[in-house]
């Protein structure tokens, strides 16, 4: 789910957002790229630990090695970023299934230790299949297209209070899953 005060599709996003949106994509080097990124979309960023405590072992293990960590927030929607050994689609499921029991909305970051790849993980509801969670994946990297990360990234930008996400932008990427 997206946070509220997040723009709704008939909220026009300014190119200048975009071009800002993208300058930070493409520079995405580090966490503290990522806070930059997350506090030009009006988020209040962070560095809280995530506890880990009663999680299986090797999952638990990848996340704290990978200094599992809530980065932004806006009310109830948190942002997490986690570095893995490498970026594997069902450890990234392990850890959003498990944290989707803490923060049920949010927008879940993986990084390589190297940070030159970036995953961004949301959580749809299918109400077709009894709620079941569906990821939705963007990828970020030195290879990749950046046109969809940029429109649906823009549109996290959080603005007046009374502004709310059009409940269709659930789907963030058709990229790779």
């Amino acid at each position: 789910m997206w946070p509220a005060g997040a723009r709704s599709v008939t909220d026009a996003v300014n190119k200048a957002e975009q071009r800002l949106v993208e300058s930070h994509l493409r520079n995405l080097r580090s966490v503290d790229h990522l806070r930059r990124l997350l506090a030009d979309l009006n988020y209040q960023v962070g560095d809280e630990p995530i506890s880990i405590a009663d999680w299986r072992s090797e999952i638990a293990e990848a996340a704290k090695d990978g200094g599992l960590r809530a980065v932004a927030r806006h009310q109830d929607f948190v942002i997490t970023h986690c570095q893995l050994q490498e970026l594997r689609v069902g450890t990234e499921r392990e850890i959003v299934t498990r944290l989707i029991r803490q923060y049920d909305r949010g927008l879940f970051v993986f990084s390589n230790m190297a940070e030159s790849h970036w995953h961004l993980v949301n959580v749809k509801r299918d109400s077709r299949q009894h709620n079941r969670p569906v990821l939705r994946r963007i990828a970020i990297g030195p290879e990749e297209q950046l046109r969809t990360a940029i429109e649906r990234i823009s549109l996290l930008k959080i603005g007046d209070a009374g502004q709310y996400l059009d409940p269709r932008l659930h789907r963030v990427s058709g990229q790779r899953q």
